[in-house]
């Protein structure tokens, strides 16, 4: 599966962009929060999160989804591959265990704890109830 990393309306001497592909255990609430954070059409950076069409949600299979979408697609230098996890109720030695695959792969990992909703309310929600940790 090729990908054109060129704008077409411009000369074929613009350099590509750089692409950073996120692999994400939902399907919905993960994108959300990424839609956030999409950089224009004129940007040097593009975001691609991946499709979760089966739910799958364990940080293996997370795994497996960036790994199967590498070796599918032209990953330039510069390029970047994530998996976003939630920590919520996986055991330690399984994620342990993925950070240190993805890792070898030269993925990187993002995780929230404990959970990617628990993101939304502290980042994108105004006049928060508390103003310290206690």
């Amino acid at each position: 599966m090729a990908r054109n990393r060129y704008n077409s309306s411009r000369s074929n001497h613009v350099k590509p962009k750089k692409f950073i592909v996120v692999a994400t255990e939902g399907q919905k609430t993960e994108r959300i929060y990424l839609d956030q954070f999409k950089p224009s059409r004129d940007s040097t950076v593009q975001l691609k999160v991946l499709q979760n069409w089966n739910h799958k949600t364990k940080p293996r299979d997370v795994l497996k989804k960036l790994k199967a979408y590498k070796s599918n697609t032209y990953i330039g230098p510069e390029d970047e591959l994530w998996l976003m996890i939630d920590r919520d109720s996986w055991d330690e030695v399984e994620l342990n265990e993925v950070a240190a695959e993805a890792a070898s792969l030269g993925f990187h990992m993002a995780l929230s704890n404990p959970s990617v909703e628990f993101w939304f309310y502290l980042h994108l929600r105004d006049n928060r109830s508390f103003n310290h940790r206690d």
